[in-house]
């Protein structure tokens, strides 16, 4: 796979919880552009039920039928509050991947 392939698949997610307003939020963007405001998915989810003082959180993720490899490159998770900021340049690097910003 060339360079330019693996830039335009690489993908930054951000996935949210408002424990006030029980709201899921999913928003995900190429990893050369900033976080979206908007997000792509919302929906009111009750939590509460399975939120333990001390867990495992993951994720999953498919294509159906088609294979295909998915990589998390990098994490940052807080239950408490905003999560720590990825510095996505360090992530990449680490996998050989390269990134370059159209602004001058």
């Amino acid at each position: 796979m060339d360079e330019m392939h693996k830039i335009a698949k690489t993908y930054v997610r951000y996935v949210g919880f408002q424990s006030c307003s029980f709201l899921f939020l999913f928003k995900a963007a190429p990893v050369t552009r900033t976080k979206p405001t908007l997000p792509l998915l919302s929906t009111s989810l009750d939590l509460s039920s399975v939120m333990l003082d001390s867990m495992y959180v993951g994720f999953s993720s498919s294509t159906g039928a088609v294979a295909s490899s998915h990589y998390i490159l990098g994490w940052s998770f807080n239950r408490g509050g905003q999560a720590q900021s990825l510095d996505v340049s360090q992530v990449t690097s680490r996998w050989g991947l390269r990134f370059w910003s159209s602004k001058k």
